[in-house]
């Protein structure tokens, strides 16, 4: 925990049925982190609300709200109400402040709300409910709605708890995580339970449902270019104000630190304002490792160092498994002994994480057009570049013909149906909007929803402010994310100094036209490697350590538990892969092959068959 789950009748049943039915949704949640359990029921509606926070006063009113996160604009929220007449505490819960401002504004309270949460909202006297996520949402909110209930919880294990509720799997769901490893848009591994798409109010009532979304990505980057250094000044202001409000709202603060540019413009930023920022690094790469130990020396700050390829993979993958429910890929539990060691050191109070910043300010997913208009073809192949996460002819030799045929078309099927949801001309903004509503950012969903059970999570790039003004940023001023390395040569000079892993270079300086050319035409050191491996038959293995395809051929237990997975008579019973080529598909990772993350993605599904179908 933490975390919600919630019950609402559509129609009459027994008396403390609500009641029961929560009871076993919050049986499987599992305490990893010291906090408290707030509950609420009546004949229609139950809930359970699992909170970091230790304040709570219970209120006797028709209209209540419960809230899974946090809200990082109290000021103006407590202006609001005061400008109402309300006398409203300062030391209120944010919970107790939204009710307050939910019940003043009738509900209508979507577009006041700033932070990172999910709400919910009960109005007992008209019989109805609704959920309501950030801007983002980032922190996955599921829900299953059928005539006689509608059922919602932050962990997808909740609703399987339900009685009569089946468990019919979505293929293409399994499709997408071979595919791209993610579930694109708003499914799941079951047809009938749903994620919330970001932005959104769900209202249900007995005889209706009404979705909507009350804010999405709109860009205004294209009709006006602004002058770049005012540009950089505001986005200094703006990164410097949001880091600000997690500061202001937090206590001890810490930042898992890299090479990167999101993680020290954190730092950076936050070191102003509190020292020390205890700093967290996991040690992938040697150089890497020097550049962020020379950010903390400068920003002042605690250093921890932790070596990933040392921890026991299998019991990263299991507990990362059991808290996600399958529903997030595998690759992305490394940091979990991370941030259960900081848990049970009691070292912060929240991890201030730079989610999605390389993508607002720098030129990540970045594809700038070369001419005006572009064929939906032509998307589909910018789109499927991107995202695909390994070449398909490996799936066609080692998987099962028909499950070939169907990954094939699922990958098409999928991103045409996300393209058709989206209307914006402009390319570099359309691809953005298609990895947004698609969560295509899930390569960190990790953070808000298996991390966070031991500590909480703080993203400042997802301040709204910034987020609109990331929003008027021509796309052309982020090319080798010179917009972004501007702001912190201009607000962090010393700082700057310190070179960029991606360049090697302090921040002022462009990647020569050799550089260009060595990374991008003719990467000599992984084509030499690569080439090495094949030749000798993955004898001769000069790849990197952090090179997971390199730590499969080389750490006994690492490999162990993987193998085990690939060889066990269960994983080839599901038309996925046979025996056979589940022992090719090592052999192509042992022959210097990078197709270690089709061994995730099976790893994925096959431990999410055997915790909620073979059971």
């Amino acid at each position: 925990m933490p975390g919600i789950c919630g019950f609402f009748l559509r129609g009459d049943a027994p008396p403390g049925r609500a009641a029961d039915q929560t009871v076993k949704m919050g049986a499987p949640l599992k305490e990893r982190h010291t906090g408290r359990v707030t509950t609420f029921s009546d004949s229609r509606f139950a809930v359970r609300n699992f909170r970091f926070q230790d304040r709570f006063r219970e209120e006797n009113q028709e209209k209540r709200v419960f809230l899974d996160g946090y809200l990082l604009n109290r000021g103006k929220l407590l202006e609001i109400l005061d400008a109402e007449g309300e006398e409203a505490d300062r030391d209120w819960d944010d919970e107790i402040l939204a009710g307050k401002l939910y019940e003043l504004t009738n509900g209508k309270i979507a577009e006041c709300l700033m932070g990172s949460f999910n709400l919910c909202a009960y109005d007992a006297g008209n019989s109805q409910i609704e959920l309501i996520n950030c801007r983002h949402g980032a922190r996955h909110l599921y829900y299953m709605l059928t005539p006689e209930f509608f059922a919602f919880s932050s962990e997808m294990k909740s609703l399987l708890e339900l009685d009569g509720v089946g468990r019919k799997v979505d293929r293409l769901a399994i499709q997408d995580m071979f595919n791209f490893g993610y579930i694109s848009g708003t499914r799941t591994f079951f047809e009938d339970i749903h994620l919330l798409e970001p932005g959104t109010i769900l209202t249900v009532r007995s005889g209706s449902v009404d979705q909507r979304k009350y804010w999405d990505y709109s860009f205004a980057n294209t009709e006006v270019r602004p002058p770049f250094d005012d540009m950089v000044e505001e986005g200094g202001r703006l990164i410097g104000q949001a880091v600000d409000r997690h500061l202001d709202h937090f206590g001890r603060v810490g930042v898992p630190l890299s090479g990167g540019l999101d993680s020290r413009t954190i730092l950076s930023f936050a070191s102003q304002k509190q020292k020390p920022i205890e700093v967290f690094h996991c040690a992938w790469y040697a150089g890497e490792e020097r550049i962020a130990r020379e950010l903390c020396r400068l920003n002042g700050g605690n250093w921890h160092r932790f070596d990933p390829l040392q921890f026991d993979i299998g019991e990263v993958t299991r507990e990362g498994m059991e808290i996600s429910d399958g529903n997030i890929h595998c690759h992305q539990f490394w940091f979990l002994p991370v941030v259960r060691e900081i848990c049970n050191q009691n070292l912060v109070d929240v991890l201030l994480d730079g989610y999605l910043m390389d993508v607002f300010f720098g030129d990540t997913f970045l594809v700038l057009p070369k001419k005006k208009l572009y064929t939906d073809e032509e998307k589909w192949k910018i789109i499927n570049s991107i995202w695909r996460r390994g070449r398909p002819i490996f799936v066609e030799k080692a998987f099962l013909p028909e499950f070939y045929r169907e990954y094939e078309e699922a990958n098409r099927a999928t991103i045409e149906a996300g393209m058709a949801r989206i209307d914006e001309p402009h390319l570099s903004n359309f691809i953005h909007r298609y990895s947004f509503a698609n969560r295509s950012n899930r390569y960190s969903v990790a953070l808000p929803n298996v991390q966070r059970q031991y500590v909480e999570y703080g993203y400042p790039g997802l301040d709204y402010e910034l987020t609109d003004f990331f929003l008027r940023i021509p796309p052309a001023f982020k090319k080798g994310a010179r917009f972004y390395r501007s702001i912190l040569v201009r607000c962090f000079p010393e700082l700057a100094q310190v070179p960029w892993i991606k360049t090697g270079r302090p921040l002022d300086r462009d990647k020569t036209r050799i550089d260009r050319l060595l990374d991008g035409r003719l990467p000599v050191r992984q084509i030499g490697t690569a080439a090495l491996l094949r030749l000798s038959l993955g004898r001769l293995d000069w790849s990197h350590r952090a090179d997971l395809n390199r730590h499969f051929r080389r750490d006994s237990g690492f490999r162990s538990f993987f193998m085990e997975i690939l060889k066990d008579p269960r994983t080839h019973s599901r038309g996925i892969i046979d025996r056979r080529g589940a022992q090719r598909l090592a052999d192509f990772v042992d022959r210097g092959w990078p197709v270690f993350t089709f061994i995730q993605s099976l790893v994925t599904v096959e431990l999410w068959f055997r915790k909620f179908i073979d059971d």
